[in-house]
């Protein structure tokens, strides 16, 4: 067969773009071996043409649709970030017939449907594996691995900032705030960190986590979100005591009658597999009826490990194109006729146990109240820890509770928060099994 070229376009050369052109240039003989084709990036966009890159300048432009409305230019890959551009450019080349290789989990999460039909209708493709955990193969193991398994459950630690945060509080004791200064220093975090540290990134991917695993789609806005801003070193040193570390997880678990969907810190055994994910790493547990429990981990942010996602999916959309023959399997791994909107089970039902921390005025009869009044709603203590013995100061009171009702819970949070020797709001972390 005669060498065949598939022309791509470039939409973003920040670090993930300039990542996958030099995968592009550096594996392309096993690219083209593995493929059936010369894979080319034809033309790359940029904001500012000015700005220095190693790319030679005749790559380039700043113009996007000149590239997607380019005829010799049948993929593209979007990776502009989370902005209407994006969305627009997306939609402009699936209804030209070409196919979109993205790791924009926002807008796949809150416009995946949009995008899926009009791939369909123009007999072209979209790709996002990038979009979940950077460079671990979460999705393909979900769409084709595991598609034989009624999954019961998914928890995940899906963000690495949040991730690199709370290990770093964990070992060194060291405040948010310093830790959230260091992680900005070292690239781990944004400027801007709150779709990180607010959990605002984990439930865009549990968004499209749940929609692969059980062909539901449930909007980004109807998951429980729960940052990690207000944990003290207190809660990992007691986490600690107790046999607990505290992760950011991405929880979704299913039965026949609804599904959980929900982002926050999260207590889990210290043999929990994800106890040991540390520092920017990513980690996914998944326990399918079939197959038992499993997991999959590896990084799941940075240039290089999402430009692995990119490429494979590269790779996917031009063995397809060579064989003219677009692939029959839906994006999700369900047709996309039955995809159904739907509300997550209410956090008001959900069972579980909690740890939760006091800020009170050391005085007599603090505890005995504290404890009374949970004892009231039916919320069962299973272990008490009170420290600091100066009275008339602030000291912290955790307790750690049997099962219990998440409404009961806050019921109690809310009457006991209003006692006049609580001096700030209780928190409040799930422990989960």
């Amino acid at each position: 067969m005669k060498d065949k070229t598939i022309n791509i376009g470039l939409l973003g050369f920040g670090n993930v773009g300039a990542a996958v052109h030099e995968l592009l240039q550096a594996n392309a003989a096993g690219l083209s071996a593995k493929s059936g084709v010369s894979i080319h990036i034809k033309r790359v966009a940029v904001r500012d043409l000015k700005k220095q890159r190693t790319l030679d300048s005749s790559f380039l432009t700043s113009d996007v649709e000149s590239i997607i409305d380019d005829s010799e230019i049948t993929v593209v890959i979007e990776l502009m970030g989370d902005c209407p551009e994006a969305l627009n450019a997306m939609k402009r080349a699936l209804s030209l017939g070409k196919s979109v290789v993205t790791a924009n989990k926002a807008v796949i999460a809150r416009h995946g449907k949009e995008l899926f039909d009009l791939a369909a209708v123009h007999q072209c493709e979209i790709f996002f594996e990038a979009s979940v955990a950077g460079g671990i193969p979460i999705l393909r193991a979900l769409r084709e691995g595991l598609a034989g398994n009624r999954l019961t459950k998914l928890v995940g630690i899906i963000n690495g900032t949040s991730n690199y945060i709370l290990t770093e509080m964990c070992h060194k004791g060291t405040p948010f705030a310093d830790v959230l200064k260091e992680a900005q220093r070292l690239g781990y975090a944004e400027a801007d960190p709150t779709s990180d540290v607010e959990g605002f990134d984990a439930a865009f991917k549990l968004s499209i986590l749940i929609l692969l695993a059980y062909g539901k789609f449930i909007s980004v806005d109807q998951i429980f979100r729960q940052g990690i801003t207000q944990i003290m070193p207190l809660d990992f040193e007691m986490a600690q005591r107790f046999g607990y570390v505290v992760r950011l997880l991405g929880i979704a678990k299913a039965d026949d009658d609804c599904i959980e969907a929900r982002v926050h810190p999260t207590m889990i055994r210290q043999d929990n597999p994800l106890a040991h994910v540390e520092g920017p790493f990513n980690a996914i547990l998944y326990d399918g009826d079939f197959v038992g429990e499993g997991m999959l981990y590896g990084r799941g942010a940075g240039g290089r490990p999402t430009a692995s996602a990119i490429v494979a999916d590269l790779i996917e959309a031009c063995r397809n194109q060579v064989n003219k023959v677009p692939s029959s399997l839906s994006p999700i791994g369900f047709p996309l006729a039955g995809l159904v909107k739907v509300q997550p089970r209410a956090m008001s039902e959900l069972h579980s146990d909690y740890y939760l921390r006091f800020m009170a005025t050391d005085k007599p009869g603090v505890l005995a109240r504290v404890t009374g009044l949970l004892g009231q709603h039916g919320i069962s203590i299973s272990s008490v820890y009170q420290h600091g013995h100066n009275e008339d100061e602030e000291v912290p009171i955790v307790v750690f509770t049997h099962k219990a009702k998440e409404s009961a819970i806050q019921k109690s949070l809310s009457e006991i928060d209003k006692m006049d020797f609580i001096t700030q709001k209780t928190q409040l972390i799930r422990i989960e099994e």
